[in-house]
């Protein structure tokens, strides 16, 4: 898998975070584990999180 750059990955073990400044072939990896790609934040993750069903609801 090759990384990109402004990716973000993230060891599961440590909660180490890295951002990919060059993009290369490979993986990277951390405490002997792969590291995942952190998915970026929206507003409706945030909605569902601590309201509840964010359907038919209008951000402010």
């Amino acid at each position: 898998m090759a990384t990109k750059v402004g990716e973000k990955y993230q060891c599961r073990e440590c909660g180490l975070v890295v951002e990919v400044i060059e993009a290369g072939a490979g993986m990277l990896y951390c405490c002997d584990e792969i590291m995942r790609v952190e998915k970026p934040k929206t507003s409706a993750d945030f909605m569902q999180a601590f309201g509840g069903d964010f359907k038919g609801r209008a951000l402010q």
